[in-house]
């Protein structure tokens, strides 16, 4: 295992190009939609909703309230590709941006330090799996699971920059296509059982991130009242 101690952490010589790209692609995207906007406003606010539901309960939030909304498996695509690929550059530039000032602003140093410990921890677990762990953990759309977290754990491991990136960007992608397509499958089963129950799936799916926080906690405290109660013992 390589630790993450690389004041660049995306290892490239130019560590603001991902960040450049992705700001091209998202300012696109925002044209696109304010275009949406000034000719079906209620699509516009949709795709919006969608990309809310991103950040709020991950992949499988975004696909569950693009399916809510009755828009074609392509259109769900098109929409989660270029947007999550968009944020993705643009999210591994802030973060190799926090990381080389990580020692010079504390403010950053614990939000820095906590996703690389357990990007380290995770590269620890999986290295025996190679780089077929990496596309495994990074097309599961699970909390804790992703293509930023996908692309830390390979520079943990050791990989360089471009081939970490190269792994997660494409692992995202197709983990997205597959649950796309399974869950259009699972929500016209769905359908069938009762109408107004994909709502209630697509609700738990946003609350799915809260929920497994919420949980970790609660079991965490269990555990350490467990070993107080132990130790009096």
């Amino acid at each position: 295992m390589h630790p993450l101690k690389d004041k660049y952490i995306l290892g490239i010589s130019n560590e603001k190009m991902p960040f450049i790209i992705g700001m091209i692609l998202l300012v696109i995207e925002i044209g696109i939609i304010v275009v949406l906007f000034l000719s079906h406003p209620s699509l516009s606010l949709k795709i919006i909703s969608m990309v809310i539901a991103f950040h709020l309960g991950g992949r499988l939030a975004i696909i569950g309230t693009g399916l809510e909304f009755n828009f074609s498996t392509l259109t769900i695509l098109l929409i989660i590709l270029t947007y999550l690929t968009a944020f993705l550059l643009i999210m591994l530039s802030v973060i190799g941006f926090l990381w080389a000032k990580a020692q010079e602003f504390k403010l950053f140093k614990n939000f820095v330090e906590t996703r690389m410990k357990k990007a380290e921890q995770r590269a620890e677990t999986m290295k025996k799996w190679s780089w077929i762990g990496l596309v495994v953990f990074v097309w599961m759309p699970f909390p804790m699971t992703g293509a930023i977290m996908g692309f830390l754990i390979a520079r943990a491991e050791g990989y360089k920059s471009l081939t970490s990136i190269m792994i997660a960007i494409p692992s995202m992608w197709f983990g997205v296509v597959c649950w796309t397509i399974w869950f259009d499958e699972l929500y016209k089963i769905i359908e069938k059982i009762g109408p107004q129950l994909t709502t209630y799936v697509t609700i738990l799916l946003v609350l799915l991130p809260f929920l497994y926080y919420l949980s970790a906690k609660l079991i965490k405290k269990i555990r350490l009242m467990k070993k107080a109660v132990n130790r009096k013992e």
